[in-house]
């Protein structure tokens, strides 16, 4: 009985780390990248002429719109999912 209850408290702990283990890799997954190619193109190698669209601007701006699109992708394959799920199970409670 005690050996149940053991591990019952370690299946408890396991999935609480999983959770964690599962949002800090997704933090890493968007933010190594990042780090990488800010470090690669924050190198002082050129002269320092002001130009609008540099290739700097454009690494950042396609580097932020790679971030938005994932954030769209989460957004709507995620969240309205969800949303969809709890409203197909209020019409069915209400039928």
């Amino acid at each position: 009985m005690l050996a149940s209850f053991i591990d019952f408290y370690m299946m408890l702990n396991s999935n609480a780390m999983n959770e964690v283990v599962k949002t800090l890799t997704i933090i890493s997954t968007i933010f190594i990248p990042l780090t990488f190619i800010s470090g690669v193109y924050g190198m002082v190698t050129i002269d320092f002429s002001f130009r609008i669209f540099s290739q700097y601007s454009k690494v950042s701006l396609v580097t932020i719109s790679v971030i938005f699109a994932i954030l769209y992708f989460y957004y709507y394959t995620i969240v309205l999912y969800k949303k969809q799920k709890t409203s197909q199970l209020g019409s069915f409670l209400r039928d």
